[in-house]
């Protein structure tokens, strides 16, 4: 995995980057979801943004979640109905398994982005019948203040290796969509990222998981070869799983 950072954490790499160009993976709102996707810990479907309704009015008819799903104009609500973004009045938390304080992190972040620019809080999930509530698979959330732009992608290593630069060792999977390429690098000093968050990034890299990022794209050239890498705006943590003591399993929280 080739790296583009600030010179206050590490060297430049040595490819030359162009600006900012047309990016093949960011367009489109024409895929389905699989089922066999749904399942998948490694898929690229359901995902949404999510922020705190801070309205103040009696529950449940405010005070819960606004969810968006991302890459996309438009998101489908409880009600089958489409909409920019979806109100939710109720988190089932049974399917995520979060641990107590990975739950009031995120629910955090979710307050912290009703007020900011940019996605802070992402959920995987979907709506579910009872009583309007959006059902959490997984939760992430951003590792600095740094302004998310561009489509929202999962990076994974895909095991090549080459004897000199460019290497398109990457696989980026636009999320909530069936496109993918491989990209050679991506350049990380747009994203406010300590060494530590750096070091940490590249060990999720590496993991079949991946790493969540936005961002945009663009291309350069390195020893005669064209190669593509993505700009990043911002990049996100999964939040960890554990035992949860105040919820129990299947409950609904607001």
């Amino acid at each position: 995995m080739r790296l583009r950072l600030v010179a206050a954490l590490l060297p430049l790499c040595t490819g030359c980057a162009s600006a900012i160009v047309d990016d093949d993976i960011a367009t489109g709102d024409d895929e389905l979801v699989g089922d066999s996707d749904l399942s998948s810990p490694t898929g690229s479907f359901t995902y949404f943004q999510i922020t705190a309704d801070l309205r103040k009015c009696p529950a449940p008819g405010c005070g819960g979640w606004f969810v968006q799903r991302l890459n996309h104009t438009a998101t489908e609500c409880w009600n089958g109905e489409y909409g920019d973004t979806c109100y939710v009045p109720w988190l089932d938390w049974s399917q995520a398994r979060l641990s107590d304080e990975s739950r009031a992190t995120l629910l955090d972040a979710c307050v912290q982005g009703a007020n900011a620019p940019g996605t802070i809080a992402i959920v995987r999930g979907h709506m579910g019948d009872e009583r309007n509530a959006f059902v959490l698979t997984e939760a992430w959330i951003a590792e600095t203040a740094a302004v998310s732009s561009g489509p929202f992608v999962r990076i994974t290593d895909n095991g090549m290796r080459c004897l000199q630069a460019p290497c398109p060792s990457l696989t980026e999977k636009r999320l909530n969509s069936h496109r993918s390429v491989d990209i050679a690098e991506l350049d990380l000093s747009a994203a406010g990222l300590t060494v530590e968050q750096t070091e940490a990034l590249l060990a999720a890299e590496a993991s079949p998981r991946g790493i969540l990022v936005a961002g945009h794209r663009y291309d350069y050239y390195e020893n005669g070869q064209f190669a593509h890498g993505r700009a990043v705006t911002a990049a996100y943590r999964k939040l960890p799983e554990g035992r949860t003591c105040g919820t129990p399993d299947g409950a609904l929280a607001q």
